[in-house]
């Protein structure tokens, strides 16, 4: 197979987008390479863009799903979590990740709503304050993201 590289190559830029299993994508990549030769045509356009559009398509709709599949979950697995559970998590955490999950627990909810954007704009504001650069907390979100892919 010619194209494995790219294959590769745009599995490997989920795993690190996403945190999900690198294997997984590079599966489902391999998957959509394969229906998109069927459907190729050489006059359209070169058999790399055309692959890349195939595979990036086949892992966002991959993605999707397992998002679904996690936020369906969820619920359930938070209701039967014990207390050591959660511990597990956050003691599985690296150091950063803890402080950042920290940072975002001791949110105030009275005086900040609490939407997606404003948690964010203010756990990156006080994490900064603290004398974090963006790639360290970018890093520790990543981290975060990563294990409650597992949780």
């Amino acid at each position: 197979m010619e194209n494995v590289n790219l294959i590769r190559k745009i599995a490997w830029s989920f795993h690190k987008t996403t945190g999900l299993d690198y294997e997984d994508l590079f599966q489902e990549a391999y998957l959509a390479y394969v229906d998109a030769l069927k459907h190729y045509n050489p006059a359209k356009s070169a058999i790399t863009t055309y692959m890349w559009h195939c595979i990036t398509s086949r892992l966002t709709n991959y993605i999707k799903q397992e998002d679904k599949h996690r936020k369906h979950l969820l619920p359930l697995e938070f209701a039967e979590t014990k207390s050591t559970s959660i511990n597990s998590f956050f003691e599985s955490l690296t150091e950063d990740a803890a402080a950042l999950a920290e940072s975002a627990l001791k949110i105030n909810v009275n005086v900040v709503p609490l939407t997606h954007k404003n948690a964010d704009k203010v756990i990156k504001k006080e994490l900064i304050n603290k004398g974090w650069n963006m790639g360290r907390i970018m890093r520790a979100i990543t981290d975060i993201k990563s294990r409650l892919a597992y949780v």
